[in-house]
């Protein structure tokens, strides 16, 4: 720093956040409700400061320069901390109020979350629970950043950033799924050999749940099977699957209400079943707000309360 300033003021800090995430001085100001040369300004006066340009300027908008993306990462943590502290104080002034933003694949986003969040605010009126579904890695960003407070997904195989942990919340069934007019269905369990060579419309490859199914074919000595149609939409998936005989592969607490109905049919498989984990990932370098631990608590009771169902219903089948 130049040494004329060796703080900024918490209007400074909104300003250089709401710029980097509008990617235009003009949306931001619109964001604050305040006027455009104010948010230039203000920008200005911290460039200053910092002796470095924060940000690119273009016709495409504002592109944070690699000391903008510095200084804007500990800014949004700020605000985070920031938020984090106002809804503590709520709670233990005795209010149930506050907000909780929570990331998910879609994993999460078909059952497990709705439901926790629906009882949970149901439970405490005065909460808000915020749900953003993404891609994986934009999802760990964003948490980072403090942008979001859990994030509900798969664990990664990859080394972890020491400033993210998970806590494991469920172990789920992978399933080889196709529409009920699929040539294999109601032929009982199927080896892996017969399924290599079918249509398949898959997750894009490197996935996670690519990579899953890959592994278990490679455990058969098989390779992946062919892939024509690749798609991280479930809704694409399903699009391509009542087109005929396709097949795909999908946590069952996706597609559970789907195969309950008979929209979608398991074609179960030979030798080992497929399974993964279901974790909630949260900042170790902060202490979680009393929302956010309302909502992990109650993702964990969900969690609990879908394993004792799977439970009862597999040893009634049995």
């Amino acid at each position: 720093m130049t040494g004329r300033r060796t703080k900024f003021t918490l209007r400074q800090i909104e300003v250089l956040v709401a710029v980097a995430n509008h990617n235009s001085v003009t949306h931001a100001a619109e964001w604050l409700r305040v006027s455009q040369p104010a948010v230039t300004r203000t920008i200005l006066e911290i460039e200053t400061d910092m002796g470095a340009t924060l940000f690119d300027r273009s016709p495409r908008g504002m592109t944070p320069t690699v000391f903008g993306e510095s200084l804007v990462r500990h800014a949004r943590a700020m605000l985070s901390e920031l938020r984090h502290a106002v809804e503590e104080i709520e709670a233990l002034k005795g209010n149930d109020r506050g907000t909780v933003r929570v990331g998910t694949t879609p994993i999460g986003a078909s059952l497990l979350l709705p439901t926790a969040a629906a009882q949970l605010t149901k439970a405490y009126p005065g909460l808000r629970v915020e749900i953003a579904e993404e891609n994986f890695v934009s999802l760990l960003s964003a948490l980072r950043t403090g942008s979001l407070d859990l994030v509900l997904g798969p664990p990664t195989d990859d080394a972890l950033d020491p400033a993210l942990t998970y806590t494991h919340l469920f172990t789920d069934d992978l399933v080889i799924a196709a529409s009920h007019t699929h040539p294999l269905c109601h032929m009982g369990k199927i080896p892996l050999s017969k399924l290599s060579q079918q249509r398949w419309v898959l997750p894009p490859r490197n996935n996670r749940l690519w990579l899953r199914l890959q592994s278990r074919f490679l455990a058969d000595g098989l390779s992946m099977p062919g892939d024509s149609i690749l798609s991280s939409s479930s809704v694409a998936v399903k699009a391509v699957m009542n087109q005929g005989d396709w097949l795909t592969v999908y946590p069952r607490m996706i597609v559970e209400s789907d195969i309950a109905d008979g929209r979608i049919v398991e074609i179960p498989i030979a030798g080992e079943a497929m399974q993964w984990d279901v974790v909630t990932y949260h900042r170790t370098t902060t202490a979680q707000s009393p929302a956010t631990q309302a909502m992990q608590n109650e993702l964990a009771v969900v969690a609990e309360s879908l394993h004792q169902k799977r439970r009862k219903n597999s040893a009634s089948a049995n």
